[in-house]
């Protein structure tokens, strides 16, 4: 049975949550979050293979997520 690799996607923008999944989700199983908050609570349980995280977003821009993991 082969591992599957998962990928936490950052992103406030909706549309580029849904790209991320048409894209990668062929090959890979996407987890999304629209915050870094929601990302930390994600966190708190999973241990992804992969984080993309976009830079500008309210509130905790993806630097602050950065630093805090």
């Amino acid at each position: 049975m082969e591992m599957e690799h998962v990928i936490l996607v950052v992103d406030d923008d909706t549309a580029n949550l849904a790209l991320a999944q048409k894209i990668l989700g062929k090959e890979y199983r996407i987890a999304a979050a629209n915050s870094g908050t929601v990302a930390f609570k994600y966190l708190e349980n999973k241990c992804p293979d992969l984080i993309l995280l976009d830079i500008n977003m309210p509130k905790m821009n993806g630097i602050e997520v950065l630093e805090e993991l």
